[in-house]
């Protein structure tokens, strides 16, 4: 009985083990994935977008697109690459980017990015982080409108953006 009892012990140390290396291994992932798509945003804005040539501009995205998604796989579609331009236009800092949304997937940061007040979008990345939200999860709390239903909403966006930097730092947020 006793030598069962160990055998669990040791399974479930090696099973955490396991879980916290495939959870640091996604954590890293989502990091480098997020820093070459605000590249590749950076790139387009300053090199095509910024020509103010429409047509020529979309058709060399396009064309872009196709080759990275012939050589790299559907995370280069044109859709995608028009994100990536989106993060960029909304945060225009990378440092500020990854200090802000580090540890969110691909999927969390373009449903952020289109939220067009920053205090509103600083919101759902706390939370998110917070309450480790997955993608549905902060799809349901955007549409439900939680932030304009919080008291918080309603303050100054000076207070606002106090209250969101101590939930951020110490997770306390007034009732």
């Amino acid at each position: 009985m006793e030598n069962v009892i160990k055998e669990e012990k040791l399974l479930e140390k090696i099973v955490t083990l396991i879980k916290q290396a495939r959870g640091n291994v996604a954590h890293a992932i989502n990091y480098e994935m997020a820093i070459l798509y605000w590249n590749i945003g950076k790139i387009v804005k300053e090199e095509i977008v910024r020509n103010k040539r429409a047509r020529y501009g979309e058709r060399v995205i396009q064309s872009l697109s196709s080759q990275l998604t012939m050589n790299y796989g559907t995370g280069f579609s044109l859709q995608n690459i028009w994100h990536m331009v989106k993060f960029y236009e909304v945060y225009p800092i990378l440092s500020a980017a990854r200090r802000e949304l580090g540890g969110l997937s691909w999927t969390h940061i373009k449903t952020i990015i289109y939220l067009n007040d920053k205090l509103r979008r600083v919101f759902y990345v706390i939370l998110c982080k917070k309450e480790q939200w997955n993608t549905r999860m902060l799809e349901e709390r955007i549409n439900s409108m939680l932030y304009e239903r919080t008291a918080l909403s309603r303050f100054p966006q000076k207070t606002i953006a106090m209250h969101l930097k101590g939930l951020s730092n110490k997770d306390k947020i007034t009732p």
